[in-house]
């Protein structure tokens, strides 16, 4: 009988003992203060703001400095078919848009790199006089460089089954890259990008960030070492379990030693602070957890689990995890019979099992294609206190059929007895939500699709609807909401029930950096490609009524495609007017290549503003707490959980410590794990250093500290496998001085009971010099973090003796080759791995000099310094067929080798290209951008170009004299440029007027054609949806006073003006060209762009003869017409602007003798829009002036 998959992080499924310890790799960089001054993304000066949908925010204004790498020229903006109107409009709020003709074209948040800022999704209409298409290659809302062009044409080159889809794409390819597969290939040709709008919050981006950095051994965020020898099972564990044997009904109705996995305290629902409980004559701490068997299929049950409140408690014992007592389990299980057909085949058939039901639910959604619907499981979930002093319980409510899940809810009533012991009842138990089909995936859909994947041989979706946590969130009329945030999965809309691979817009946020994570996943393993066709998980969030029914069903939180399929535990604190919402997830469970990581696991984190805004990834990848223990570890860990401190910012970690299979020992049960604490600053997190405390502790006290101490010293050298590897090379045995390696016949020193000692027949001294065949490698990591290689080798000259060695006891008999060398100009901190060496004479294994393991030093003892890396070299190890990368630096003082892995290259960016002896003025077109001013270099290129002086929004319309320019790439692979300028508006000695700033806060002034008289013509302002400002001293951005606008042109919407002059400019930042038109209005005279003008030319008069020389004035209601002095309305330049208004001169009634009459014509010959205008006197007086025949009778 097929055992039916339970939740994995308790299941019997296989995870793999071996975990690579992650390289020393490119992390984000953790700053204090971000290099440009600030954290809030910028929008580009230089594109234009549209009122219905604002312009996206380059993705590049998200990192530390809003700075993008552009061509030669400043303020560079992505050429486009058109183009908004000025810099000056931007800043000033009054942007130009089109109103009328505007070109398609799709929206484009990113164009590939960060030299391309994003241009607006809407744009204006063409401009008025044409502008030859740009050169380099375009798709997709996408723009290649120069750069890319090349890279492009190389492929295209190279490989003649790429289309031109993928010619364009292949463009944005690493420079390192050089050779395609066919389905990398196939992918180009197919690949499509649709911005950075539909990114999940999560990406294959974000977790390879995390994956490839020193993360797992960051004390900022590394799982605290703790000693498992002091780690104990959950006394209050051992219970009667009510679980059935599923082949034969038999319940072992004995105390039975429990694991005990997810677990959760009673909170404060507005803020995630823990809720204490009054019961009888105590205040009790409480904690719900899910337990079971894990030998017993279908066993995960939960149980409540309470002690007195330590908190105010001076007892250094109270904490302690034997001062816990529980309930046992909340539901009532029965046994029943179900025939049960497994799987996702309907041919299958139905196989006999028992199982425990939950009889307090009866609902038809349990077991949608099974005979008899039951709730067989109950997993993780939240609780609050209500009024009433009850426990509302929100769960995950578990059928037979396959795990499927649903949210669930019920009341616990908690009672204690004479002696103070406390039992529940379970009141209103019911279902909440099952999925809703648009947004989160149902179990029927679920079902469905895993059939079709079972016919077409396809991989299955791991779906999910567990793990509800509820909040309050205040609202508008003085109240509360009730949110619940849940693991959930989002439908796969596609005819296959698989993920569009060659969406890019689902890798990352950056287009460049989407193409080089697709071609990684495609040169991974098979099963990473199979995780990331089936990856949907999301963190859902639904509103409740008071009465916990579905309010509304609300757009996910977090989303995850592409990347993982779990996303578990949600868990969120109310922190300073931010929600912070944590969950976990582990490297197997992603579609990173993670053969060698997979039991790796991370809590994430992400904060918003509202319950329901864009949530930002905190530490820059969303990266809180990381875990790489061996699965045969006693502190293996997971399923993190978080939980406020009051009146702090800090916060509180639980987790629980497993031990799948025994791996770690007989005995050795799941249990709360040691708690610890976590500080929490704006977007940044860190593990505070020795806030370990006792295990499930989840209140701070005295007592929990003082344990967790305990906990924390580690005082033995057992050791634990961390990886392991075959080779076949050959060796000698060679005994360094100082040093006599032991031999261990049974496998890597302390990593057994068989471990413990070395062999006393044999030692390194003995055997040096023998000749061995080396068969494989292991990594060790002992207890107290120190790390050992160890080589399983085969001795040819004792009898071909097996055992195992330090590495350092075995010399290679070849060196490595050097493969490749570079000279480099970029800095680095050095970030080392305990392990590293540095080398004086070479890289590693390069000469004799070298070959001394370990080198000629500890690269960890000079962690934290900043080194100038001068070259990069590439070596070859026969050893193992594997290429290695060492980096020779220098810190000043002295110079050395060391491996690239060792160094943290993202906190500093490096250049590229560099342009000297420029020599043109510019200025500062800041707008509200807050780019930084660096004194000595473009920013993050050096140590001292870590931290800006002032930022660019300071020197805003500062003349300029641009010196010179640079290209820089950061550790993201994202470009910018920055631009040396000496400015002029800051005189010697009265500040630093020579600095780098932004290529994009930088602009030229736009360069316009001789003035073009326009006579006979008029212009009625009709901007339409158009916003543009109005400029008194010339055409926008052609001169200092013309940077920003003198007013909005809707002020003077449908006002007939005199049109004066026009002259063309040309705009400086993207070379397209505009039209803009002096006109006035008999009392303002000012310059617009003609678009918010409807230009036409004078009408033609024709005189009428036959009229009536009587009349009197008689304006009909509702009409407002003019008085002309010179002349019938718009026949002349002296007929544009009126005399007055005919009201204002009070002459209803009055009589008038009529002088002429004419008749206009504003439309053609063919089109007419005819008009009569009459010349009259005003009887007894001498005024005369020419008005519509229409306001005569």
């Amino acid at each position: 009988m097929q055992i039916l998959r339970k939740k994995l992080y308790k299941s019997g499924k296989n995870w793999v003992i071996g975990v690579a310890i992650t390289t020393v790799a490119l992390m984000a960089p953790q700053l204090s203060v971000s290099a440009d001054g600030t954290q809030a993304p910028q929008e580009p000066t230089t594109t234009e703001q549209v009122t219905q949908q604002p312009a996206k925010t380059d993705p590049a204004a998200t990192a530390t400095d809003q700075s993008a790498a552009t061509n030669a020229q400043p303020a560079s903006v992505s050429p486009a078919t058109t183009s908004p109107d000025t810099t000056a409009e931007a800043s000033s709020g009054t942007a130009d848009t089109g109103s009328q003709n505007t070109v398609d074209q799709a929206p484009a948040t990113d164009n590939g790199t960060a030299s391309q800022p994003a241009t607006n999704p809407q744009q204006p209409e063409t401009p008025t006089v044409p502008v030859s298409a740009n050169t380099n290659s375009s798709r997709d809302g996408l723009t290649h460089t120069d750069a890319q062009e090349a890279r492009s044409q190389y492929f295209h080159g190279r490989y003649s089954q790429l289309n031109d889809n993928g010619v364009f794409y292949a463009g944005f390819l690493d420079a390192s890259i050089n050779n395609l597969t066919g389905s990398q290939i196939n992918a180009l040709n197919n690949d499509h990008w649709h911005g950075s709008q539909g990114t999940p919050n999560l990406t294959i981006s974000d977790l390879n960030s995390m994956n490839q950095s020193a993360n797992w051994q960051n004390p900022s965020n590394s799982y605290p070492a703790v000693d498992p020898t002091k780690i104990q099972n959950l006394p209050a564990a051992v219970t009667v379990d009510t679980s059935p044997n599923p082949t034969t009904g038999h319940v072992n109705n004995q105390p039975t030693q429990l694991d005990v996995w997810d677990s959760w305290p009673v909170q404060n629902p507005t803020d995630g602070s823990i809720q204490t409980i009054r019961i009888g004559r105590h205040t009790y701490q409480v904690v719900i957890a899910m337990a079971g068997v894990g030998a017993t299929w279908s066993d995960g049950h939960l149980y409540l689990f309470y002690k007195a409140d330590d908190q105010n408690n001076r007892d250094l014992t109270s904490a302690a995890i034997d001062q816990w007592k529980t309930t046992g389990a909340i539901f009532q299980n029965n046994v029943v019979e179900e025939n049960y057909q497994w799987g996702y085949n309907p041919d299958n058939s139905p196989a006999h099992v028992y199982a425990a039901s939950n009889p307090a639910i009866q609902d038809p959604r349990l077991g949608f294609h099974q005979d008899n619907p039951i709730e067989s499981q109950q997993w993780s979930g939240s609780a609050i206190l209500n009024a009433d002093n009850t426990i509302q319980l929100y769960y995950t409510s578990v059928e037979i059929a396959d795990n499927y899940s649903h949210l669930a809810t019920a009341q616990l009533g908690l009672y204690a007895d004479a002696n103070d012991n406390l039992y529940t009842r379970v009141l209103n138990d019911h279902i909440i939500f099952d999925g809703d089909g648009q947004q989160y995936m149902t179990d029927q859909q679920a079902y469905d699709g895993k059939v079709q994947a079972t016919k077409n041989d396809q991989p299955l979706m791991d779906t999910a609807l567990r793990d509800p946590h509820i909040i309050f969130v205040a609202n508008a009329s003085g109240g509360t909401d009730r949110y619940l945030a849940f693991e959930g999965s989002a439908p796969i809309n596609t005819q296959d029930h698989l993920q569009d691979l060659n969406n890019l817009s689902s890798y990352s946020s950056d287009s460049q950096d989407a193409v080089n994570q697709q071609y990684s996943l495609l040169a991974s393993d098979s099963g990473s490609i199979d995780i990331a066709k089936v990856a949907n998980s999301v963190i859902g969030l639904i509103k409740l009524n008071d009465d916990n029914s579905v309010d509304t069903v609300m757009a996910p939180m977090i989303t995850a495609t592409l990347a993982s399929e779990e996303l578990e535990r949600p868990s969120i604190v109310f922190l300073n007017g931010k929600y912070y919402l944590f969950t976990s997830t582990r490297i197997g469970r992603s579609s990173i290549n993670n053969s060698d990581d997979a039991n790796n696991v991370m809590m994430l984190g992400f904060v918003s503003d509202t319950i329901n805004g864009q949530y930002r990834p905190l530490n820059g990848n969303g990266l809180v707490v990381s875990s790489s223990q061996p699965s045969n570890s006693r502190t293996f860990n997971y399923s993190y959980f978080a939980i406020k401190v009051p009146n702090s910012n800090r916060v509180i970690i639980t987790t629980y410590m497993t031990n799948r299979n025994f791996a770690a020992g007989a005995n050795n049960y799941a249990t709360f794990g040691p708690s610890f604490e976590i500080a929490i600053n704006g977007d940044q997190t860190s593990i505070i250093p020795g806030s370990v405390m006792a295990q499930g502790a989840i209140a701070e006290s005295a007592s929990a500290t003082a344990i967790g101490a305990f906990l924390a010293t580690v005082d033995h050298y057992e050791a634990a496998i961390v990886s392991s590897t075959s080779t076949n090379y050959t060796g000698t045995i060679r005994n360094l001085p100082g040093r006599n390696e032991g031999i261990f016949v049974n496998g890597p020193a302390l990593t057994s009971a068989d471990t413990s000692t070395a062999s006393a027949e044999y030692s390194s001294s003995q055997l040096q010099g023998d000749r061995v065949q080396v068969l494989g490698q292991a990594l060790t990591v002992r207890s107290n973090g120190s790390y050992y290689t160890f080589l399983k080798v085969q001795d040819l000259d004792q009898n071909n003796l097996e055992f195992w060695i330090d590495q350092r006891g075995v010399a290679a008999n070849d060196y490595d080759s050097v493969i490749l060398n570079e000279s480099r100009n970029q800095w680095a901190t050095v970030a080392s791995r305990p392990y590293d060496g540095v080398y004086l004479l070479g890289p590693a294994n390069t000469n004799e000099q070298t070959t001394v393991t370990g080198g000629n030093g500890r690269a960890s003892d000079f962690n934290g310094h900043n080194v100038h890396v001068l070259q990069i070299e590439t070596t070859h190890r026969k050893t193992n067929n594997r290429d290695y990368q060492y980096a020779y630096v220098s810190d000043g003082n002295q110079s050395y080798w060391v491996d690239v892995r060792a160094l943290n290259f993202a906190p500093f960016s490096r250049v590229i290209h560099n342009s000297y002896g420029l020599n043109y003025q510019a200025y500062i077109a800041a707008g509200t951008r807050r780019d930084g001013l660096y004194e000595d270099a473009a920013a993050l290129s050096t140590p001292d170009a870590q931290h800006d002086f002032a930022v660019s929004n300071s020197v805003n319309h500062h003349i300029v004299n641009v010196l010179e320019s640079v290209e820089t790439v950061r550790a993201n692979g994202q470009h910018y440029t920055y631009l040396r300028v000496h400015d002029q508006n800051i005189q010697d000695g009265a500040g630093i007027n020579e600095y780098w700033i932004d290529t994009r806060s930088v602009s030229v002034f736009d360069v316009q054609s001789a003035p073009t008289t326009l006579s006979g013509r008029y212009a009625i302002i009709a901007p339409g949806r158009r916003t543009d400002s109005i400029y008194t001293a010339g055409p926008a951005l052609t001169s200092i006073a013309t940077l920003d606008g003198n007013g909005s042109i809707g002020d003077y919407r449908n006002q007939t003006v005199r049109v004066l002059q026009s002259v063309t400019t040309t705009r400086a930042s993207n070379n397209l060209r505009y039209t803009y038109v002096q006109v006035t209005n008999g009392s303002d005279t000012f310059w617009v762009d003609s678009r918010s003008l409807n230009v036409q030319p004078y009408a033609t008069r024709r005189t009428v003869t036959n009229f009536r020389t009587s009349a009197r004035i008689s304006e009909p209601q509702g009409r407002n017409d003019m008085v002309y002095e010179n002349g019938p309305a718009l026949t002349s330049n002296d007929t544009v602007v009126p005399m007055a208004v005919l009201k204002d001169l009070h002459l209803q009634n009055r009589a008038v003798t009529v002088l002429a009459v004419v008749e206009t014509n504003r439309g053609s010959s063919r089109q007419p829009r005819l008009y009569q205008y009459a010349q009259v006197r005003v009887s007894g007086t001498n005024q005369i002036f020419w008005v519509d025949r229409r306001a005569l009778a």
